[in-house]
C-alpha cells in the first residue's frame, strides 16, 4: 500500500507526499532496529543477571574450600618451623603445639588445582564475557583465569626432586597407618626430636621443605585467595548483590 502511494504522488509530482511517505518508511525502518535492540538488551541483562548470581555462589564456594587447604598448609608450614627452632635453637619439644610431627610428616604433601568457577568456563567458551558490564569485575575474572592457567604449570615443579620425610628418614617418625593406597600421606604420632637434632641430612631436608611449603602457601594460594576476594568484592558492589555470609 505504502509502494502504490508512493508510485502515485511521483506520478502525480506530489513531492509533499513523497516526502512524507519517505519518512515513514524511514521511521519504521528505525522503529523497528530500535525495538530489536532493545529486546537484546533486555535479554542480556537478563542473562547478565543469571550470570552474576551464579558466579557469586560459585566463588563463595570457592573460597570457603581453598580457605581450607590455605590454612592446613599454614598449620604445617608453621609447625614444621617450630620443630626447626628444636633442632637449630634448642626450643624445648615440650613446648611444641599439638600435631607438630604430623604436620612434619605432611608437609610435602600440597597440590594447586585452581577452583573451577564454571561460569567462568562458559563465558569465556561462548565469547560472552563482554555481556559482564561492569569493567572491574570483568578484569577480576580475566586475572583469575590468567592465574589459573598457569598455576599448575608453575608450581608442579615445586615439588620437583621434594624429599620425602617420613620415607627418608623413618627411623625419627612413629608413623600410623597409610590413608587407603595413597603412602604419601603418613599419619606420625611421634617424633624423635634428639635424633632430628644429629641427623644433619634431616635438617638440611626439613629446611627445603618448610622453604618449599611456605613459598607454596604465599605465591600459589594466598594469590589464588586474593584472586577470589577480587572477584567476590566486585560481586558484592554490584546492585542488587547480596553477600549471604554478611547477613544477619
Amino acid at each position: 500500500m505504502i509502494l502504490q502511494r508512493l508510485t502515485h504522488a511521483i506520478r502525480t509530482q506530489n513531492w509533499f507526499a513523497v516526502v512524507l511517505e519517505f519518512v515513514i518508511v524511514v521511521a519504521g525502518v528505525l522503529l523497528a532496529f530500535q525495538v530489536t535492540a532493545w529486546n537484546e538488551a533486555r535479554s542480556n541483562r537478563i542473562a547478565e543477571t543469571a550470570y552474576i548470581e551464579r558466579l557469586h555462589a560459585e566463588v563463595i564456594d570457592a573460597e570457603a574450600g581453598r580457605l581450607g587447604l590455605l590454612e592446613r598448609v599454614s598449620r604445617r608450614v608453621d609447625d614444621a618451623s617450630a620443630v626447626v627452632a628444636v633442632i637449630y635453637d634448642g626450643r624445648d619439644p615440650a613446648t611444641l603445639p599439638d600435631g607438630a610431627c604430623t604436620s612434619v610428616a605432611r608437609l610435602g604433601i600440597f597440590y594447586l588445582e585452581a577452583y573451577a568457577l564454571p561460569t567462568l568456563d562458559e563465558l569465556l567458551a561462548t565469547g560472552n564475557l563482554d555481556m559482564i558490564g561492569d569493567d572491574t569485575l570483568r578484569q577480576a575474572l580475566i586475572a583469575y583465569r590468567g592465574f589459573a592457567d598457569t598455576a599448575a604449570d608453575r608450581f608442579s615443579e615445586i615439588r620437583l626432586d621434594m624429599p620425602n620425610l617420613v620415607r627418608s628418614y623413618h627411623h625419627i617418625f612413629t608413623t600410623g597407618p597409610d590413608r587407603g593406597d595413597d603412602h604419601l600421606r603418613p599419619a606420625a604420632t611421634d617424633c624423635d626430636f634428639l635424633a632430628m637434632r644429629e641427623d644433619d641430612a634431616f635438617g638440611a631436608d626439613l629446611l627445603d621443605v618448610v622453604g618449599r611449603a611456605g613459598f607454596f602457601r604465599m605465591n600459589a594460594l594466598e594469590v589464588e585467595e586474593r584472586r577470589l576476594a577480587a572477584i567476590h568484592a566486585a560481586l558484592d558492589a554490584l546492585p542488587g548483590v547480596h553477600d549471604e555470609a554478611a547477613a544477619p
